[in-house]
């Protein structure tokens, strides 16, 4: 297994979990508009400097702060000791960040809304960033291509004290103590790491290395089907613009390693507790009504959550 470890799979340096297949989310960025040590405040300058909404337009008050809370939770709360932060600077301004945007979408929001301009946002540096969800080497391919029209960069959102990416296994597995047939119970976790298994599941990040290594391999090929004689038929994967399609070249090797040099270190598992974010919900309306600020909030929050 590769040595992705989120903090709820070991204790004490022993492994109590396994997955078979993971995806990560991530952000993405046009490589030409990165920068080393990008920070949220670089986020907000590059707004300032086009009047553009970094992430898009297509997002509320609360769907912004709750996707932004997603990808950074561990910089305001430790599930292992409890401690809250949520009175911290940085929680500060991604209250007053999602604050820009509706309130609510307009009934006619989506009945009027431009396909066709949004598949062009990064394209057109008309938005910056994109929440990115990986499942394969074949998906960011397609993503730096069609929406970007460019090599991307991955990073973590940029939140002080966060890792900024999450990591989220298809199904977690372990053997409880107390279980009546642990051989049956191991056998069943072996299977999920068979060829087999892999054969019928290649639709995310594979545990195992030498499946990872065996996935870029193929993703550094074009596509194919198998004809009823065992022979490979390779075909182009394709996107349009406008009425023009556009053939999508395998990604390059050395592209592949990167990405899963990055995938394999994503440390920070997706976390969430219906009772913290229903205090977080109802206490944010304040704020995003106008009736407290947003340090007030931040208080609150904290206090009852502490």
């Amino acid at each position: 297994l590769n040595n992705i470890d989120g903090t709820y799979l070991q204790k004490d340096g022993k492994l109590y979990f396994v997955f078979p297949t993971f995806q990560v989310q991530a952000i993405e960025i046009k490589k030409s508009n990165y920068k080393d040590g990008m920070t949220f405040d670089d986020i907000i300058a590059w707004e300032q400097q086009t009047g553009k909404k970094a992430f898009g337009e297509e997002y509320t008050k609360q769907d912004m702060l709750n996707q932004l809370m997603s990808y950074s939770m561990d910089a305001f709360l430790d599930p292992e000791t409890g401690k809250c932060n949520f009175d911290s600077d940085e929680f500060v301004k991604i209250l007053e960040y999602s604050n820009q945007y509706m309130t609510e979408f307009p009934e006619d929001f989506w009945e009027d809304y431009d396909y066709d301009a949004y598949n062009n946002l990064y394209r057109q540096d008309k938005a910056l960033i994109n929440y990115s969800y990986l499942y394969t080497f074949r998906d960011y391919n397609w993503n730096c291509n069609y929406r970007f029209g460019e090599e991307t960069v991955l990073l973590g959102l940029p939140i002080e004290g966060s890792e900024g990416t999450i990591l989220r296994p298809s199904a977690l597995m372990g053997i409880s103590d107390k279980c009546k047939d642990k051989e049956a119970a191991w056998d069943f976790i072996t299977s999920c790491f068979s060829d087999e298994y892999y054969e019928e599941n290649q639709g995310e990040f594979p545990s195992l290395e030498k499946k990872m290594d065996e996935m870029i391999e193929l993703s550094t090929q074009k596509p194919f089907w198998v004809d009823e004689n065992g022979n490979k038929e390779y075909y182009d994967e394709n996107f349009w613009i406008g009425n023009t399609p556009v053939a999508v070249d395998p990604i390059k090797k050395e592209k592949a390693l990167e990405i899963k040099e990055f995938v394999t270190h994503v440390t920070t598992t997706y976390s969430w507790d219906e009772e913290l974010n229903k205090i977080v919900d109802e206490e944010t309306q304040g704020y995003f009504k106008g009736q407290k600020s947003a340090k007030e909030v931040a208080g609150i929050i904290q206090s009852r959550l502490q």
